[in-house]
C-alpha cells in the first residue's frame, strides 16, 4: 500500500479518511459515480389517480343530514362533504329535489375533553462556572403543569342509489386525538379540534366516493444515470425513456439492475398521465417487467423489493410519506409501498376505472332504453303504446332520471291511462320520489276522464 503524504507529512489515517470519502463519492474520483441510490437520496414526485371504492352510476346527488345530527357540526360535515364531492368527481351534480343518489353523513360521537395534571419533570439550571470559566449545569426536579386535550369524533355515512332504492355503501369513520401541552401552550380548543376532525373524515369518505389523485414518491438512481434526473424531475418522461434506452446495457448485472429500475420508473409515470386506463395499463404492465427484471439482476438492492422507511433521508419524500400530527406539527413517517408493489397496486385500480366506466356505459344505456320506452308511450310505435299509462310507468320514468317536460308529454299524449289516484296511489308515487308537480298532473289527467 502507498502512503499519503499531506503537509509534509505521511499519514496512515489519511488513507482511511480517503477511502471513506471515496466510498462516499466526494473524493477526487468522484466523476466516475457508483451505480446505486447513493447516501443522498434523489426523488420525484408522480401524481396517480386513485379510484373510488364505491361506484356510484348516477349524476345528480344530494347530501343531507342523517338522522339525529349535531346541528352546528352536522352543517359543517354535509356542507365540506358537498364540496368534496363536487370538487373530486366532474360528473356530478348537486340536485337537492330529485337525485340521482342520496349520501347522508351524521355525527354519531364528538366526546372533547380536557384537564390539567401537575407532573415532576426534569429541568437543567445553571450551577455556575468551571475553573476553565464554562457555563455548568445542574438537573433538578420541577413540578410542571400540562393541560391533557382528548377528543373521540365519530361520523356515519350511507349512500343510496335512489332509483333501485339499493344501499351502495354504509360505514363509520372516526378519528381520536389525545395529546399533551405544557403549561397548555398551543393547546387545540373544542373548535379546532372539531374542525380538523371534520376535514379529516371528509377527506376520508369523498377519497371511498370519488377519484382522488395520490403523490407517490419515486427514488431515482445515480451513478451514470444521474444525468439523467433532470428529465424525470421536469417530468420529460418520453426523453427520459428515450435516453435510458439508447444507454447500452451494462456487462455488470448489479449496474444493468438500475437501469431497469429507471425503466420501470418512465413506464410507471407515463402509465399515470395517459388519458385512457387501457393505455395506463399496458404502461403499467412494461413498468412492472421491467422492475422484476432490476430484481432478478440485483436481488439485493432493498429499494427494489421493501418499502421504503420514515428515514431522515427519505425527507425528499415528505409529502407522499408523512403525516402532520401532534403538537407543534411534528412529523410521523409512513412507509411508502416497494416499487413492484406499488405498481401491481396501480394496476388494481387502473382495471377498477375500466370496470366503473363500462358500468357507467350500461347505465347510459338503460336510461336510453327507458327514454325509448316513454316515446313510445306517447304514441309511437312502441313496447308500451297499445298499453295503458299506469303510476308503475311514471314511477319507472321518473327513476331513470326523465325530465318532467318528457313526462308531461307522455300523460297527455298516451291514448290511454289507468292511474290510481287513491290515497294509496298517492302515498306510493310519493314514496317513489315523483314529483309534486307530475303527481298534480297526474290527479288531473284522471279527472279528466271521469
Amino acid at each position: 500500500m502507498h502512503r499519503v503524504v499531506l503537509g509534509g507529512r505521511s499519514s496512515w489515517s489519511a488513507i482511511w479518511i480517503m477511502s471513506l470519502l471515496l466510498g462516499l463519492g466526494l473524493g477526487p474520483s468522484a466523476g466516475v459515480a457508483k451505480e446505486g441510490f447513493g447516501f443522498k437520496k434523489s426523488t420525484v414526485m408522480l401524481d396517480r389517480v386513485r379510484p373510488a371504492d364505491v361506484y356510484i352510476s348516477g349524476t345528480r346527488i344530494d347530501v343531507r343530514p342523517g338522522p339525529g345530527s349535531d346541528q352546528n357540526v352536522g352543517v359543517q360535515l354535509v356542507e365540506t362533504l358537498k364540496s368534496s364531492v363536487l370538487g373530486n368527481d366532474p360528473r356530478f351534480t348537486l340536485d337537492e329535489r330529485i337525485p340521482d343518489t342520496l349520501i347522508e353523513v351524521s355525527l354519531v360521537d364528538n366526546d372533547y375533553q380536557e384537564r390539567w395534571e401537575t407532573r415532576t419533570v426534569k429541568r437543567s439550571y445553571p450551577a455556575g462556572k468551571d475553573s476553565k470559566g464554562r457555563q455548568q449545569y445542574a438537573v433538578r426536579d420541577a413540578r410542571v403543569k400540562f393541560k391533557v386535550v382528548s377528543q373521540v369524533f365519530s361520523v356515519s355515512f350511507k349512500v343510496t342509489d335512489m332509483k333501485t332504492r339499493s344501499v351502495l355503501v354504509a360505514d363509520t369513520v372516526s378519528r381520536s386525538w389525545n395529546d399533551d401541552y405544557e403549561e397548555g401552550r398551543n393547546a387545540p380548543d373544542r373548535s379546532q379540534l372539531e374542525h380538523r376532525s371534520v376535514s379529516e373524515t371528509v377527506d376520508e369518505i369523498a377519497r371511498r366516493l370519488t377519484p382522488t389523485v395520490e403523490k407517490i414518491g419515486v427514488l431515482l438512481p445515480g451513478g451514470r444515470l444521474k444525468d439523467l434526473r433532470n428529465l424525470a424531475n421536469g417530468s420529460l418522461w418520453n426523453p427520459f425513456l428515450e435516453a435510458l434506452d439508447s444507454l447500452s446495457e451494462s456487462p455488470k448485472p448489479k449496474d444493468e439492475s438500475y437501469r431497469q429500475y429507471s425503466l420501470g420508473v418512465a413506464y410507471e409515470a407515463l402509465a399515470y398521465q395517459a388519458e385512457q386506463p387501457e393505455v395506463s395499463i399496458r404502461y403499467l404492465e412494461e413498468s412492472a417487467s421491467h422492475y422484476q427484471r432490476a430484481i432478478q439482476l440485483n436481488p439485493g438492492e432493498k429499494y427494489f423489493t421493501g418499502s421504503y422507511t420514515g428515514n431522515a433521508f427519505m425527507a425528499g419524500l415528505k409529502k407522499s410519506v408523512a403525516d402532520t400530527l401532534g403538537k407543534g406539527g411534528t412529523v410521523k413517517r409512513k412507509r411508502a409501498m416497494a416499487p413492484i408493489d406499488r405498481v401491481k397496486s396501480a394496476l388494481e385500480q387502473y382495471q377498477r376505472l375500466i370496470e366503473f366506466r363500462d358500468a357507467d356505459s350500461r347505465a347510459g344505456i338503460a336510461v336510453a332504453d327507458a327514454m325509448t320506452g316513454a316515446k313510445g308511450a306517447t304514441g309511437a310505435k312502441g313496447p308500451t303504446a297499445s298499453n295503458a299509462l299506469t303510476n308503475s310507468e311514471v314511477i319507472e320514468m321518473s327513476r331513470a332520471g326523465l325530465d318532467e317536460e318528457i313526462i308531461f308529454s307522455a300523460i297527455e299524449t298516451a291514448e290511454e291511462t289507468a292511474f290510481d289516484v287513491s290515497p294509496a296511489g298517492l302515498v306510493e308515487l310519493a314514496r317513489a320520489e315523483v314529483s309534486s308537480k307530475v303527481i298534480q298532473k297526474i290527479q288531473a289527467q284522471a279527472n279528466q276522464k271521469k
